[in-house]
C-alpha cells in the first residue's frame, strides 16, 4: 500500500496578527492558492520559544509570510524566513488585502533595537 505524504506550508506571521481578520484573510488566500498543502499555523500553538517554531519550519516544504499592517516583520518571522531560505524552500509573501502571493519581495535593513519592527519588507524594483 502506498502512503501519501502531505505537503506542508509554514505560515509565518507576526504574533500581533494572530486571531485577527488579517490572519483570517491570509489563510483564505493561502488555501485558495495552495489547496494541496496543509497549513502549519503557529497561532494555533502559541509559544515564546523560537526553536519550537523553527522545528516546524524544517518539517515543511515551503513558507509563506505576511507583514504587520505597516509592512514590517518581527525578528521571529525574519528567523523563520531565514531558516526556510537556508533549507532552500520556496518563500512567498502574502498580501491579505490584495489577491497577491509572490516570491518577489525585498527584506530591508534590520533594526536590532526593535524586535516587532525588525525588518521592513518591500517589493523588488
Amino acid at each position: 500500500m502506498q502512503t501519501l505524504e502531505v505537503k506542508k506550508l509554514y505560515f509565518a506571521h507576526p504574533m500581533q496578527t494572530y486571531d485577527t481578520e488579517r490572519e483570517r484573510k491570509a489563510i483564505r488566500q493561502i488555501k485558495t492558492t495552495f489547496p494541496s498543502f496543509y497549513i502549519q499555523n503557529p497561532s494555533l500553538h502559541p509559544s515564546r520559544d523560537m526553536n519550537f517554531y523553527l522545528v516546524w519550519v524544517k518539517d515543511c516544504q515551503a513558507l509563506i509570510f505576511i507583514t504587520d499592517e505597516k509592512g514590517y516583520i518581527g525578528k521571529g518571522v525574519y528567523s523563520e524566513i531565514d531558516a526556510a531560505r537556508i533549507l532552500a524552500f520556496p518563500v512567498y509573501q502574502c498580501e491579505p488585502d490584495t489577491p497577491v502571493i509572490s516570491q518577489e519581495f525585498h527584506l530591508g535593513e534590520v533594526n536590532e533595537n526593535d524586535w516587532k519592527h525588525y525588518c521592513p519588507v518591500g517589493e523588488i524594483y
